[in-house]
């Protein structure tokens, strides 16, 4: 409440004292926060006690920690953890690096982290469920509950005043919540919407190859939506440097980030994310914050193991339809050496493959 903006004060009190659903508020793409069926009317004590959270050993503080993320709010936890330290000549970043100043929320960093940690621990006894497919239903209702919204590929891209030229601000999918400009959507077929689903989604424990599976999308997507663009716009992405000998992948994972560029050094080398770090296991939303804005970029997280995989916070998250996979600060995306790089509407488009490693 004391380092807060209005903005975050806000969000606080939805998360501690509103009933889920209760706010006409709107952010990113007109979203209202929790408007999947499943969520109305809850209160934070039943998020709680969602079965999720009783089996991570989640206390109230990590829960609110973590919704609180899942809003607006989630600006003012990312932004003081990449303000790193400055030579004050050459501007390059002090090593070993560290922030500018002491975090003005630490308790809520400290939840956050402890609740990620704590979710990956119990994600080894679901190592054989799919947790986005478990909360499909729960999802598209969210996404269908928003009036006129879809999260389609097809939707034109918004307006962004504040993210370009800057390594993301969050989601992943990182546009920032909010943002001016409207959004023009073309409504994809609900069956193409559910092939887009199921493929970028994937099943654990099917060994499916990433390349089989993107090829999959990309081929059922045409026989579905034929005149789209988004069809070929895929379908040339991933159509050359793709073999038999992919690595297989439990699941993908996806993070899209409007407005840059990949570095040369982290294609060689990768890099570490300072903040905590969003994706979504809907390829759909993630290109969806990725275009409209001359490059963009998205990284293709190859996940093998629970181990490798951030914490599925679509029970309780106050955008459901994101089916948002959150990781946390100091995450690792090592490059697996394929990029791929397309130009659609006038975006070039650069895709990466990683695969992730928590922090030891």
């Amino acid at each position: 409440e004391t380092h807060g903006s209005e903005t975050d004060l806000e969000c606080l009190t939805y998360v501690l004292d509103c009933v889920a659903g209760s706010s006409d508020v709107t952010f990113q793409h007109g979203w209202s926060r929790d408007a999947a069926p499943s969520h109305g009317g809850k209160r934070l004590a039943d998020f709680v006690a969602h079965p999720r959270s009783r089996g991570a050993g989640l206390l109230e503080a990590h829960v609110v920690a973590q919704r609180l993320y899942t809003t607006a709010a989630f600006r003012s936890i990312n932004t003081p953890l990449r303000n790193l330290a400055t030579h004050p000549v050459t501007k390059e970043v002090v090593l070993p690096p560290k922030i500018v100043e002491p975090h003005p929320m630490p308790c809520t960093v400290a939840f956050l982290y402890d609740a990620l940690k704590r979710m990956r621990a119990v994600a080894e006894l679901e190592e054989g469920e799919s947790h986005c497919t478990s909360h499909k239903a729960e999802a598209e209702a969210g996404s269908e509950a928003q009036a006129g919204q879809s999260v389609a590929l097809t939707v034109e891209a918004e307006a962004d005043s504040e993210g370009e030229g800057v390594l993301p601000e969050k989601r992943g999918i990182d546009t920032p919540p909010g943002g001016s400009g409207a959004a023009s959507t073309v409504p994809a077929d609900d069956a193409a919407a559910e092939v887009a689903a199921a493929a970028s989604c994937g099943g654990a424990g099917k060994g499916l190859e990433s390349a089989g599976r993107v090829k999959a999308f990309c081929h059922q997507m045409r026989q579905l939506v034929p005149h789209t663009p988004v069809a070929d716009w895929l379908g040339r992405a991933f159509a050359k440097s793709l073999s038999d000998k992919e690595p297989k992948a439990r699941r993908v994972l996806w993070r899209g980030i409007k407005g840059v560029k990949a570095p040369e050094e982290f294609l060689r080398k990768g890099g570490t994310e300072l903040a905590p770090m969003s994706s979504t296991c809907d390829l759909r939303v993630a290109a969806r914050y990725a275009r409209g804005v001359p490059d963009a970029l998205l990284f293709m997280l190859l996940v093998d193991n629970f181990m490798q995989e951030g914490a599925d916070l679509t029970f309780l998250s106050a955008f459901p339809q994101e089916r948002e996979f959150l990781y946390p600060p100091l995450t690792f995306l090592a490059p697996t050496g394929r990029t791929h790089h397309l130009r659609h509407d006038g975006t070039h488009f650069t895709i990466v493959e990683v695969v992730p490693h928590y922090p030891s």
